[in-house]
């Protein structure tokens, strides 16, 4: 979700690494779990979410 309108920066992510460790391959997921908030999105606001939901989508199949 961080990552969904911006990157919160290396500082941040680096302070969230110390505290709680990310998995491995955790970058090769992030747009899998950008697809539910991208949906509610063009529900919400319309617009290009639903596009960008699906090209996420699309990576994954």
């Amino acid at each position: 979700m961080l990552a969904l309108f911006g990157e919160p920066g290396p500082a941040f992510l680096a302070a969230y690494e110390e505290h709680t460790p990310l998995a491995d391959g955790h970058e090769e997921r992030v747009e899998l779990w950008q697809v539910l908030p991208l949906l509610v999105h063009a529900v919400l606001f319309g617009g290009g979410y639903g596009a960008s939901a699906l090209a996420a989508m699309r990576r994954y199949l």
